[in-house]
């Protein structure tokens, strides 16, 4: 074989060396795209708990402003009618928690069922004393539900307890409660939603109570036999 053929050789041989080489580094470019798959699937999940969360919390559109149920809890303050020893006994913080069940809805007014619960307590000024006020029950309520802000009105017809420790003696009342009043409710989100309202609130709790001394007019917990109440009240919103 000549030079000129042994040259020639050599290049072909170089020559399919080389495209076999670039054979091989196509191969391994093609597969280098598959260790991208568990970042595409964290991407993807991270996507669709983001969709999820916007759904939760978007706006309330035209179908859903009225919702078949809502939830509220809040923070309460009564103002009740009761005096010890001729010493206002008024001031009760507390909490309400209460439900509602709209059965009946039109142009953006719903009728409802409210069944509502609220608890207050107050620390006295030494001794020991206390005192509780309790209170649960239902009624009717009108809500009139537009894209945020939400006016409603309750009558509610309720049992209560109330309760007085102190200055050696006890004394507890059970009465009827009649709640008359109303609020604003105004929706953050399609499901979350701030409330504040303010109550008339008439209780029957009848009693007079002495201590053990048996004195008249000493350290007495003055009851009328009705007591005409109010409560203001402020918390959160829950639609469903």
């Amino acid at each position: 074989m000549s030079r000129l053929g042994k040259a020639e050789k050599k290049l072909s041989d170089f020559n399919k060396k080389l495209a076999a080489d670039a054979k091989k580094v196509k191969a391994k470019l093609k597969r280098k795209p598959k260790a991208k798959a568990p970042v595409a699937k964290f991407a993807l999940a991270f996507a669709l708990v983001l969709c999820a969360s916007v759904m939760w919390a978007q706006a309330p559109t035209a179908a859903d402003v009225v919702p078949k149920f809502q939830m509220s809890t809040a923070f309460a303050y009564l103002n009740q009618d009761t005096r010890f020893n001729n010493f206002s006994w008024a001031g009760k913080l507390g909490g309400d928690l209460s439900g509602v069940w709209n059965f009946s809805g039109f142009q953006g007014g719903a009728i409802a069922i409210e069944a509502d619960g609220q608890l207050y307590s107050q620390p006295g000024a030494g001794f020991g004393s206390h005192g509780t006020v309790f209170a649960a029950g239902a009624g009717p309520r009108f809500t009139y539900y537009s894209k945020n802000v939400q006016p409603y009105g309750h009558l509610l017809f309720e049992a209560g307890h109330n309760s007085f420790t102190g200055f050696n003696f006890h004394d507890g009342q059970n009465g009827l409660v009649l709640v008359a009043g109303g609020g604003v409710g105004y929706r953050l989100s399609k499901h979350i939603g701030i409330d504040t309202g303010v109550d008339y609130m008439r209780t029957e709790f009848s009693s007079v109570v002495r201590n053990n001394f048996n004195f008249p007019g000493l350290f007495e917990v003055n009851y009328k036999p009705s007591q005409n109440n109010f409560r203001l009240k402020t918390g959160v919103n829950f639609y469903f």
